[in-house]
């Protein structure tokens, strides 16, 4: 790793996220510079921000592009490693119109204020205009379980699900328009296990409601852990029931 200065390190890797497509490295040396991370919540569309980073490796170190967020909260299904796989999905994005290019990836993203609130991820390869970034309050709970066990710790309830919006409600007949609809249960998994069913529609775990597949992501990212025994409320047939699982461990790609 080189700095702007012209000191290299080696760097170690402490750990990495593929599915938030997050690393944590460090380095050991004297004197180094630090940024302060700001509040994403605080961000407003329209806000200006600058990306920096090494696009394209080009020579002559780090470049900026500037402009606005765009859109906050955006879903993203990342390119996967060959044509016909899809990649991860990226929960709760930051839209911005700044350019992210090849090499920015891993960069900061700055408000006006030098606080960085976002680390830019991909652009998008369909539009112009159009880039994004881990918003920095997403980020910040997975450093932290990098730093302390080299990986992200998540609950696992081996199903494959989709958000309930009124349009997935409809085509599928649902009597609702929120939650997460259950479209395939691993083999032997903790679902399966419980006894949830293709079809089931996910509204709630113990005393959260469960809106959206963001939702569901996230409580089993940050609120709940391997070996702990939630309860699932679903909507099977029109009605709601509740069925008791006890959470995997997620496993890492």
């Amino acid at each position: 790793m080189v700095l702007p200065d012209g000191r290299a390190f080696d760097a170690q890797l402490v750990g990495r996220d593929p599915l938030t497509d997050l690393a944590l490295l460090k380095i050991d040396g004297q004197n180094l510079p630090t940024v302060p991370l700001g509040d994403s919540s605080q961000l407003d569309i329209g806000q200006w921000v600058v990306a920096i980073g090494n696009a394209l490796a080009l020579e002559g170190g780090p470049t900026v592009t500037a402009g606005v967020v765009s859109a906050l909260g955006r879903d993203i299904q990342e390119p996967g490693p060959r044509p016909g796989v899809p990649g991860p999905t990226l929960y709760d994005l930051i839209q911005t119109d700044a350019a992210i290019n090849p090499g920015n990836s891993g960069g900061p993203l700055v408000n006006l204020q030098g606080e960085v609130i976002g680390v830019n991820t991909l652009g998008s390869a369909q539009a112009q205009n159009i880039g994004f970034a881990n918003a920095i309050d997403s980020v910040k709970p997975i450093i932290e379980q990098l730093r302390r066990n080299g990986r992200v710790v998540r609950g696992y309830l081996g199903i494959g699900g989709d958000t309930v919006t009124p349009s997935v409600a409809a085509a599928l007949g649902l009597s609702r328009d929120q939650g997460v609809v259950v479209t395939q249960v691993a083999q032997g998994s903790p679902a399966a296990q419980a006894g949830l069913q293709q079809g089931d529609v996910i509204v709630g775990l113990n005393d959260m409601p469960v809106q959206s597949l963001k939702d569901l992501q996230r409580a089993l990212t940050n609120r709940f852990k391997p070996g702990e025994t939630v309860q699932v409320k679903i909507v099977r047939g029109g009605n709601e029931q509740t069925l008791p699982l006890t959470l995997g461990d997620r496993p890492t790609p």
